[in-house]
């Protein structure tokens, strides 16, 4: 029985009580896993890649998990939410972070059962970093990234490193003055610091990752490169990192220019991108590009969203419906767009409709920072 028992998720002083019970000090198989824990316990960084079957979720969904959720006077984001998929029903943390970081500035990776928060904070406008154990339900402070405070940096994760690449300071004289950067740095999840790598080939701000299993190498797509640039000119961003070597390699640019904050996945022998700033139009909002052919292509079976959820920057110049894609353990890729799920089929390459969503009301509701809220309200429950 003793086996069985998650001692690693035990407080240290229960650890430490059972350690000193007769039963345990007499037998040499309990001491082991005693040990087994309190090292999982000291090695507190190194903690996501210790994952097993006594320290993991119980659970068989997948969590999925928004960053930007809840507002705090307007202004800041201090409490994330996450839900079971399939979709039921929302349910905060109760436990929220220390301080409230600026809406427009989050960035979240996922590794193993651990979420990695990188934003800036409100008060003190300054880059701060945070790890939560879904497990234990607690938040760890990790090191920021060292440099000027960065607001919609690039983030990806390869091996143990989380890559942050790109984005854009405030001038200290006036926050509507902005600059991208082409930094990269990499994030060493065991130590805990902060290492400078390759710069990107340029600028870039509004691009996103995906990581491809097969070569272990991060693709970054999209994003603009200057204050003011046209978003038609982004289709030629495109690159893969050697993580090994350290060199950034131009892929072919894609069919449509006008993706920024868009989504990313790996498929089978591919890559699917979906959606962004400046994409709101069915025939060109999904495209793949296939590792074989080194070819870009469109992907149909979009249907056309209500005007209604179009998002829209202040200067008219950037639309795009509110999305979000997830891939699941059983290689299904599954989009949110509008009020309507679509899976992707990838006998076909094309994305059908999902009725992962038949008795849910689903509404989203968008703030001025082009945060998406996503609520539901459940079936026989009164409760949003």
């Amino acid at each position: 029985m003793f086996r069985e028992l998650r001692l690693a998720l035990l407080n240290t002083s229960e650890l430490f009580e059972i350690s000193q019970n007769k039963y345990v000090r007499d037998s040499e198989e309990c001491l082991q896993l005693i040990r087994e824990a309190t090292e999982y316990q000291s090695n507190v960084f190194t903690q996501p890649f210790y994952i097993g079957s006594l320290n993991s979720v119980r659970a068989e969904e997948v969590i999925v998990s928004f960053s930007t959720c809840t507002e705090d006077n307007g202004e800041e984001i201090s409490t994330l939410q996450s839900t079971p998929f399939p979709i039921k029903y929302f349910g905060e943390w109760d436990n929220d972070l220390e301080i409230g970081l600026r809406p427009v500035s989050v960035r979240m990776e996922k590794v193993n059962n651990f979420l990695f928060v990188h934003g800036i904070t409100q008060s003190t406008n300054t880059n701060y970093m945070v790890r939560f154990d879904a497990n234990l339900r607690k938040w760890l402070n990790l090191c920021p990234v060292p440099q000027k405070p960065l607001l919609l940096p690039c983030l990806g994760v390869v091996g143990e490193f989380i890559i942050c690449a790109g984005g854009l300071h405030e001038s200290d004289e006036s926050p509507e003055e902005h600059s991208m950067t082409d930094k990269v740095w990499k994030y060493s999840i065991p130590s805990n610091t902060w290492i400078p790598t390759t710069n990107l080939p340029l600028a870039l701000a509004l691009s996103v990752s995906c990581t491809v299993k097969s070569s272990g190498n991060l693709w970054v797509i999209g994003g603009k490169s200057c204050k003011g640039e046209p978003v038609a000119n982004t289709k030629d961003r495109v690159y893969e990192f050697d993580s090994v070597g350290n060199i950034w390699m131009k892929r072919p640019p894609m069919l449509y220019g006008k993706r920024g904050s868009h989504s990313v996945q790996e498929i089978e022998n591919g890559i699917i991108v979906v959606g962004g700033l400046g994409c709101f139009v069915p025939d060109t909002f999904a495209e793949m590009f296939d590792f074989e052919t080194q070819q870009w292509s469109y992907v149909g079976g979009v249907e056309r969203v209500p005007k209604k959820f179009l998002l829209r920057s202040p200067d008219q110049s950037l639309n795009s419906f509110p999305h979000f894609m997830y891939k699941l353990k059983d290689s299904h890729i599954y989009l949110w767009l509008g009020m309507i799920v679509y899976v992707f089929d990838e006998k076909t390459c094309r994305l059908k409709r999902s009725e992962l969503l038949k008795d849910v009301d689903f509404q989203a509701h968008i703030d001025s920072d082009f945060s998406v809220i996503l609520k539901t309200r459940p079936e026989n429950q009164n409760a949003t």
